[in-house]
């Protein structure tokens, strides 16, 4: 069954893009026209109404389920369209959010790491203090006291 709703499928969208072309209007139009040319000869009889009549309701006909057809088709994709779009802004939004995490770690780190930064040179100045005041309080030779004072 579905070798043969794949070959409707075809002849469908074969069917579609033809009759969308001017070369189809074109034909309709010189089908009627030929038909209205016929009148006279044929004496505007039962036959000749009839013919006309029969073909643009056959026509007709198979016109409506072939733009059902189509319009079907076109949503179809339409649907499809949308899902990749909404896929894709899903997945955008996710790395966004990923994002936003790793900025929001990142600024914290900074911060930490300039409290720690702080901390260390707090530190140092008073261990520097400590060793000033040790190195006044002793005798130690000059050149030392100089590379331990500050500058």
């Amino acid at each position: 069954m579905g070798s043969l709703d794949n070959w409707f499928e075809a002849q469908a969208a074969r069917v579609d893009k033809f009759t969308s072309t001017s070369r189809a209007f074109a034909g309709a139009c010189a089908i009627v026209v030929v038909w209205a040319l016929l009148g006279p000869p044929l004496n505007y009889s039962d036959t000749w109404q009839l013919s006309i009549n029969t073909g643009t309701t056959i026509v007709t006909f198979l016109m409506v389920f072939l733009l059902q057809n189509s319009q079907s088709r076109g949503a179809q994709r339409d649907r499809e369209a949308a899902e990749r779009d909404a896929d894709i802004n899903r997945r955008a939004y996710e790395v966004l959010r990923i994002v936003e995490d790793h900025v929001e770690e990142s600024r914290k780190l900074h911060t930490a790491t300039l409290k720690l930064l702080d901390r260390i040179e707090k530190q140092e100045k008073q261990e520097l203090e400590i060793l000033q005041n040790d190195a006044s309080s002793t005798n130690l030779p000059s050149e030392l006291n100089q590379t331990l004072s500050p500058e």
